[in-house]
């Protein structure tokens, strides 16, 4: 009996010390950091699984918080599952997770941080648990199998348009009387703060009337849409954000209100059919390549109180002409670049510094005027142009253009 007893406690032993041996081998995958309340964060894994359950604990301590990148690029992975007691997922926690196609969230998890599943391109879809409270900027982006999503009642914080290029999603579904969130005809908005989050790419539509009370397009809210030709915003927007109609290729037509106030970076980037433009005067200032490769514009008109013009702002477009304000004060490097069809151009008092490269590769360009305000002048201010310049005798731009390196250089 004795000897029974001994061989059974034994026999417990080497499970024991079995099981422990694989949960440290296990253990072994994982990178893990400690978080200010004793929890644990996990911030890598080397292994190569490809149907993975995280555990719930690394080190003795209870698994919080999935750190920022921690799988990011993991090509092995297809299946994964978060433990309950994780509470967040941080920033590009799972991108670019090629493989990724099944993904269980745990009831315990209150965030998902920005592009946390960006470029999961087969992942068809997710379960947001009741609970949720915050989700990230693009944290879905380019999760091109997604058809549906719905978002839960917890919601209260939704970043920049967590849906970007997910070219096949058909609905946003959000519970009647949210309390921050209204899904009005297939376009996510944002109650708080009177935002425009997202626009499907699946829309068919060819004209949209954004509806009145919005006071914001969003970052990249209209990213993408390969079918939409015109867009009228309604007055009370005053803000359009990075990217909102970035890739829009065949819009034609946006008509902006006269309460606009502030365009952001690379807002109609790439809008190749986009023909004309009338900024409103509330606008002081046009980000980087706010209008950078809209190769059909041709018509330009800018705010009477414009003070910077960004970056590469108009770079490849083919205005013919352009009416700088008196209130100009900067215009950034590359603004006017490859505008191959701009014949001529007055730089008006007032302007003090101009960037690199703002009228290169102009190559119709005849003609130049550089007031005598000028202060900085970039370098290869009028590369690839046979532009005749004015300056006003005794001005830093007349001693920029008879430095040798300033010499125009004709030709693309």
């Amino acid at each position: 009996m004795m000897r029974k007893k001994l061989l059974s406690a034994c026999l417990a032993l080497v499970l024991l010390a079995a099981a422990l041996g694989c949960a440290g081998a296990e253990e072994a995958d994982y990178t893990w950091e400690l978080l200010p309340d004793g929890s644990a964060m996990l911030t890598g894994y080397r292994g190569e699984k490809t149907v993975l359950v995280i555990p719930d604990t690394l080190g003795g301590h209870p698994l919080k918080a999935i750190g920022p990148s921690a799988f990011g690029y993991s090509i092995y992975l297809t299946e994964v599952t978060i433990p309950e007691g994780v509470e967040e997922i941080r920033e590009a926690a799972f991108s670019w997770c090629y493989g990724l196609e099944k993904v269980t969230l745990p009831a315990s998890l209150r965030k998902i941080g920005e592009s946390a599943f960006a470029w999961c391109g087969i992942l068809p879809g997710i379960e947001l648990p009741e609970g949720l409270e915050e989700l990230g900027s693009y944290a879905f982006t380019a999760c091109a199998a997604f058809e549906r999503v719905s978002l839960p009642q917890s919601l209260r914080i939704i970043g920049e348009n967590p849906f970007r290029e997910c070219a096949a999603l058909r609905e946003i579904a959000v519970p009647a009387e949210h309390p921050v969130l209204l899904n009005l005809d297939g376009t996510l908005l944002c109650k708080t703060d009177g935002r425009l989050v997202t626009y499907l790419q699946t829309q068919t539509r060819t004209r949209y009337d954004v509806p009145a009370g919005i006071g914001r397009i969003g970052a990249a809210a209209f990213s993408s849409n390969a079918v939409l030709e015109e867009v009228t915003l309604p007055e009370g927007i005053v803000a359009l954000g990075d990217e909102a109609f970035i890739w829009c290729a065949e819009l034609r037509q946006c008509t902006l209100p006269g309460s606009l106030q502030a365009l952001g970076n690379r807002t109609f980037y790439a809008c190749h059919a986009l023909e004309s433009i009338r900024i409103p005067d509330g606008v002081t200032s046009i980000g980087s390549e706010t209008f950078s490769w809209c190769g059909s514009l041709t018509e330009v008109t800018l705010p009477a109180c414009l003070t910077e013009i960004g970056e590469y702002a108009f770079s490849v477009c083919n205005v013919t002409a352009l009416e700088l304000p008196d209130t100009l004060r900067t215009i950034g490097e590359g603004a006017f670049s490859s505008c191959r069809r701009l014949t001529e151009l007055t730089i008006p008092e007032g302007v003090v510094s101009i960037g690199s490269y703002a009228l290169g590769w102009c190559d119709t360009l005849a003609q130049v005027t550089l007031p005598a305000s000028l202060e900085e002048i970039g370098e290869g201010l009028l590369d690839g142009t046979a532009a005749e310049v004015i300056t006003a005798p005794g001005s830093a731009a007349e001693a920029y253009l008879a430095a040798p390196s300033a010499t125009p250089e004709p030709g693309a």
